[in-house]
């Protein structure tokens, strides 16, 4: 599986500016004709800052994926590499869910070319996905026990706030949840349900990222990882961290000492790769 890593990053720009062509542009020329109208009220600003950020994480991608080739070092090609991994395959599982919910519709598609390029596009995404998640250099597990090291790096508290950031910018570029809740014409009861449903998007966009991948893909650009303090990281421990995010102003929560998601799952989160084992005097090399 490793040896299809190239030609699956490959195919990732091939894909975005490939599929976007078939169909013209729709994001891109709904964005600026809202920017030139001078009747900008007929548009949902929040929906066109919604489509404006996944317009970002695809170039984000198409951009990574061109500097995994480019780049002439090992470690640049790795960091890629995981960027790719984590923030790939999230946007394609929130891609498939959003098929998947739209499936009452598929009929209507399938006497037009856009229905069967949809699923075209959908499934060859899947599968880079698989290759991506199957391609992890041997010996990269992040799933450790962070005290059987005596030497590691943790990132800063302003690092950590940067990727939480990154998170929930990825997060409300790629989930279409939020498209239905900037709707007007919500009753009550329905608004409830929304957010209802957006909290438990939020949930598992955290906890898929890191119980499947080991890291959420702002951890990835900030070069870091979950690690466990006193057992090794486990699928219980990124339940428990993605839990503890429920907590309101959990994401502020480093102001006032250690992040509360850390606290409640005895996790913490340090630079991936960084820890390492030395001996002391005395001990057997």
């Amino acid at each position: 599986m490793k040896k299809l890593v190239p030609f699956a990053i490959a195919l990732i720009p091939i894909l975005i500016i490939g599929f976007n062509a078939w169909w013209e542009f729709p994001i891109e020329r709904y964005i600026y004709s809202y920017l030139i109208s001078p009747f900008g009220s007929i548009y949902r600003p929040m929906l066109v800052l919604k489509l404006a950020l996944h317009e970002l994480v695809m170039l984000f991608l198409v951009i990574v994926s061109v500097s995994y080739f480019l780049s002439p070092h090992k470690t640049q090609k790795e960091t890629a590499f995981y960027i790719l991994r984590s923030s790939f395959i999230m946007y394609t599982i929130s891609n498939v869910a959003h098929q998947l919910t739209n499936i009452p519709d598929w009929k209507q598609n399938w006497d037009e070319a856009n229905g069967y390029i949809g699923i075209i596009r959908t499934g060859l995404n899947v599968l880079i996905a698989v290759v991506l998640w199957k391609g992890e250099p041997p010996g990269s597990d992040f799933r450790i026990n962070l005290s059987d090291y005596t030497l590691y790096e943790t990132p800063g508290k302003w690092s950590r706030l940067l990727h939480h950031i990154t998170d929930l910018l990825f997060f409300y570029a790629i989930t279409e949840i939020w498209v239905v809740f900037m709707s007007s014409t919500m009753t009550y009861l329905q608004m409830v349900f929304i957010i209802s449903g957006m909290i438990v998007v939020y949930f598992l966009y955290f906890f898929l990222a890191e119980a499947l991948l080991g890291q959420t893909p702002g951890q990835s650009l900030t070069n870091s990882c979950p690690v466990g303090l006193r057992s090794p990281m486990s699928v219980r421990k990124a339940l428990l961290r993605s839990l503890g995010r429920l907590i309101p102003f959990d994401r502020f929560s480093f102001l006032w000492g250690k992040n509360w998601h850390d606290r409640v799952s005895g996790t913490t989160v340090a630079r991936r790769n960084s820890w390492k084992d030395i001996p002391f005097e005395g001990e057997r090399l």
